[in-house]
């Protein structure tokens, strides 16, 4: 079992070591219900046969539809998946939307193949779980490595195989094949909600991102729109840390700097060396990164980035989770203990799930939204949650959201008496 599994295990077990929900529920949730795994063979655009192998990992599905997100990642593995999923089921809790939890990948390096290349592999996946998911069943959307043309591919193939027209069996589509609109920016722009109400007490915030893909670009896009003095001072992504050196906020907002670091990512398609083009900009070892202080800190990149080591010098006073599981258990603790507050993946990264789920309800009423329908939505529903959690004035808000949503679990169990009357 891996460690990103492991910590899925523990934070389960945290809200039944003081709860009086039964203990059948923790052994429901504790494993998957459907455990998918399949080789498929593609021929490629060079004539060559290669071998992939894929996953689909439904973990529960008592509130509604298996419903999560599909990666293309060289280190996509069983574990990682079973991780994933369970923390889908949480997350759709959480947010009171209908959905269960579920997770897909294809274990490759997407930048490894051409465009062709990728449609060929996306198109043999679907064959492969097509018996497995529908709009009523499980519910595929994109995630690391995947994006909007994927799930047009996944949606195309799996309705030439089953002669249907079904635009619920997938989200986050593109407008033009039924997506909604919103749902690409959904991520990072209920991260930037839920920032912009922990941080509504200070003038000046200053932040340190990790990570500058979909969800760390579409945060900082979000705070570019907002009227609150946001700088970010450090920031990083696969080619290194960097640190901006304005000291005058006034002069950071003047020469526009957080749009020209989202007009290099458009143009780049990274940070690669920025450091050159801006003197205000330095290349810095990971290290000074965490040590310089940041008001906020968002990790946005993969989980378990940030581990004791990293903890032990990280210098911020809060933490919102972009990535799932950017944190490991022992890291948390010893953040805990410095008194720095952590708001968990499940509730800052939960707008992409809730843009999906708004995308699934446009498909089956045959409604188009307009973006500021759906952004008015997202925000309410984003601050809604923020609040019923930290109500409590405990800190602790990973137990808070498990706490929530496995209550929540149980009392459906308890109504419907599905698995617990037979046992």
């Amino acid at each position: 079992m891996n460690t990103f599994l492991k910590q899925f295990q523990k934070s389960l077990n945290n809200v039944f070591t003081n709860s009086l929900i039964s203990s059948h529920i923790r052994e429901i949730l504790s494993q998957p219900t459907n455990e998918i795994i399949f080789n498929f063979p593609v021929k490629l655009s060079d004539n060559s046969v290669k071998i992939f192998k894929g996953y689909r990992i439904q973990h529960n599905n008592i509130l509604g539809p298996y419903k999560g997100g599909l990666r293309f990642h060289q280190d996509v593995n069983l574990d990682e998946v079973k991780a994933l999923a369970s923390l889908m089921t949480i997350k759709c809790a959480l947010q009171d939307i209908p959905f269960g939890g579920a997770k897909g990948g294809i274990q490759l390096n997407p930048h490894e193949y051409n465009k062709y290349d990728l449609e060929l592999i996306t198109r043999g996946y679907t064959r492969a779980i097509n018996n497995y998911i529908g709009g009523d069943y499980d519910i595929p959307a994109p995630d690391v490595g995947t994006n909007a043309e994927i799930m047009d591919w996944i949606l195309d193939e799996y309705n030439l195989i089953n002669n249907k027209d079904e635009k619920s069996v997938i989200t986050g589509k593109s407008p033009e094949c039924g997506g909604s609109l919103g749902r690409k920016e959904a991520t990072g722009r209920g991260l930037g909600v839920i920032l912009n109400e922990v941080v509504k007490d200070l003038d000046n915030v200053t932040i340190k991102l990790e990570g500058f893909g979909n969800v760390g670009y579409h945060i900082v896009d979000y705070l570019n729109t907002l009227d609150k003095n946001f700088m970010i001072n450090t920031i990083s992504d696969h080619t290194g840390y960097y640190k901006i050196d304005y000291d005058d906020l006034e002069l950071y907002k003047l020469n526009n700097f957080i749009s020209y670091l989202l007009q290099y990512q458009r143009d780049h398609g990274s940070l690669k060396n920025i450091e050159k083009f801006s003197f205000k900009i330095s290349k810095i070892d990971k290290e000074e990164y965490l040590k310089t202080y940041s008001d906020v800190f968002i990790p946005a990149a993969l989980e378990l980035s940030i581990k004791e080591n990293e903890a032990n010098i990280l210098n911020v006073k809060n933490i919102l989770e972009g990535a799932n599981g950017p944190l490991s258990d022992s890291a948390e603790k010893m953040l805990l203990s410095r008194d720095i507050n952590i708001y968990p993946d499940i509730l800052c990264n939960s707008g992409g799930v809730l843009v999906s789920y708004y995308e699934w309800v446009q498909n089956n009423t045959n409604q188009i939204w307009t973006k500021e329908d759906v952004n008015r939505r997202l925000d309410k529903q984003m601050l809604d949650c923020y609040h019923k959690i930290t109500k409590s004035k405990n800190n602790k808000y990973r137990n808070e959201c498990y706490k929530y949503s496995i209550e929540k679990i149980n009392e459906i169990y308890q109504k419907r008496k599905s698995y617990l009357f037979r046992l």
